[in-house]
């Protein structure tokens, strides 16, 4: 016993930092304050079990495993790829690995399986990765316009909508993230997956409860988004703002949670949970002494192995060495063989979320007539919250939707063939051209998934985690095909330019 209190407690220190990361960020994020909830239920769910079937039926169901020492193992390894990579939902996640390896080596994976609810519960408590916050919210915001819109003109409120963006006669509705209803879309599902496994006694029952909440959310939140019009229309702008955009939001929640509740039926919660519990049989007793000395011995050793573990990562052995830039991007030429370039200022709300560490926009003109806008978002070290994300999750916000994209291959003499994104943009009559990729240590990725693979890739073997967005565009007037000449044309002559004298290559 004396092992396994040593063993927690070597597991709380190796993530102390971890958790009070986890509880900061919770506290200041009101799209996952839900999760502050999720570890006390999960350990009632996990009490109100173990009183169901009777302590001595656990008991005798439980077989300590060795197997939880590998799981340990793996949750560690998990924690050092999520440090040194800096993704804080791999090393969140691997807290619960731990947690699950200490709980096999004492009650066995039968033991485990009694609880495998409230275990899996607990992933409510993890926000997402930004790989995957970024463009689902971004999806669940032009949904949520278009449900809007559409249900404004139903009404008779005249509406125009253009992207994110829903103008009135009188006023102009913005569907920013924050409405997206993405918020309540899993706070809704935390709370479907709860009612579900303490009122149904089918899986599959629970299962469709949980997928309902989906669809659920998604539709009060548009439900939500065309009462703040309506208001808005009749009463002026400032009715759909304060007061009554905090109330709206919390009564169609309350809503949405009658509503689960009441999918879940009338019968007994008791009787319910009751018919959940498995058959148990009696399991294999617990270890001989013998047994318990080899689990102790080793409990001994996973808990100086964690103790050792955190000593490195509190060390801060410089896993994410910031890189700076060879020069300043305001540096960048303003002339450029018959280009003519002018900074485009950019907003300090969009600056506060984008949080690189070097950013310039800039409308460049040519002799002939033409105009391309460059943006450079340099992150010098990249984690959860501070990386560079896809253009598509935040233009389209801007009133401005896909029409087209895809992959342009574009030769460059100091970087020879690279593969960028041509994505095309319209806005009503308005049109627009999109070239952007990512570039690392002077190598260049597509993709968003291929950045963050790159990020990892070059954290586990370079510790260095620096990378750049690159984005030019400009408005189609006459043809896609002229158009592209002409990004192209600024391309092969900044691009060169940024890696040369700007970006840092592999080497630094």
């Amino acid at each position: 016993m004396a092992s396994l209190s040593g063993l927690i407690i070597a597991a709380m220190l190796l993530y102390c930092p971890l958790l009070v990361d986890w509880f900061t960020s919770i506290l200041g994020d009101p799209t996952f304050s839900y999760a502050l909830w999720v570890p006390p239920l999960a350990v009632y769910m996990a009490y109100r079990q173990v009183n169901r079937i009777g302590k001595a039926a656990v008991k005798s169901f439980c077989s300590p495993s060795y197997t939880g020492y590998a799981v340990m193992a793996a949750g560690c390894l998990l924690l050092l790829a999520g440090e040194i990579s800096t993704l804080l939902y791999i090393a969140r996640l691997s807290f619960l690995l731990v947690l699950a390896g200490i709980a096999l080596t004492v009650i066995g994976r039968k033991g485990l399986s009694l609880f495998s609810f409230p275990a899996g519960y607990l992933l409510f408590a993890l926000p997402l990765p930004m790989l995957v916050y970024v463009p689902l919210s971004a999806r669940l915001q032009m949904i949520s316009s278009i449900l809007a819109g559409e249900s404004l003109d139903l009404m008779g409120v005249p509406a125009l909508r253009e992207g994110n963006i829903i103008t009135l006669p009188n006023n102009q509705l913005e569907v920013i993230e924050a409405c997206s209803g993405i918020h309540s879309l899993f706070a809704l599902l935390a709370v479907a997956m709860l009612a579900g496994y303490l009122l149904r006694s089918r899986n599959a029952e629970r299962l469709l409860i949980a997928l309902t909440a989906i669809p659920m959310a998604i539709v009060l939140n548009s439900v939500r988004i065309t009462i703040l019009g309506v208001l808005s229309y009749q009463l002026g702008p400032g009715a759909a703002a304060g007061v009554a955009h905090l109330t709206t939001g919390l009564v169609i929640f309350m809503f949405g949670c009658i509503a689960i509740i009441g999918l879940c039926g009338r019968k007994p919660a008791g009787q319910a949970f009751q018919a959940a519990i498995p058959r148990l049989a009696i399991g294999p007793p617990f270890p001989s002494a013998k047994n318990e000395k080899l689990g102790s011995l080793l409990n001994v050793a996973a808990a100086v192995s964690m103790l050792a573990l955190a000593m490195v990562l509190r060390g801060n052995v410089g896993f994410d060495r910031p890189v700076a830039l060879r020069q300043q991007l305001d540096r960048f030429p303003f002339e450029l063989d018959g280009w003519r370039g002018h900074d485009v200022t950019i907003p300090p709300g969009q600056l506060a979320v984008l949080r690189a560490s070097a950013v310039i926009m800039r409308d460049y003109s040519h002799v002939s007539g033409s105009s391309v806008n460059l943006y450079v978002a340099y992150f010098a070290a990249q984690r959860e919250g501070t990386a560079m994300h896809s253009l598509l999750h935040c233009i389209p916000g801007a009133g401005w939707e896909v029409a087209r994209q895809s992959v342009l291959p574009i030769s460059l003499a100091a970087l020879g063939t690279i593969e960028a994104n041509e994505v095309i943009f319209i806005n009503g009559n308005a049109r627009m051209l999109v070239v952007y990729w990512y570039m690392e240590q002077g190598r260049t990725e597509r993709s968003e998934l291929e950045g963050a693979m790159a990020t990892l890739r070059h954290a586990v073997f370079e510790r260095r985690t620096d990378g750049c967005l690159i984005r030019v565009s400009a408005p189609i007037v006459q043809s896609e095909e002229k158009t592209l000449n002409v990004v192209l044309k600024f391309v092969s002559q900044s691009a060169p330019l940024l890696l040369g004298r700007f970006l840092p290559r592999q080497s630094d």
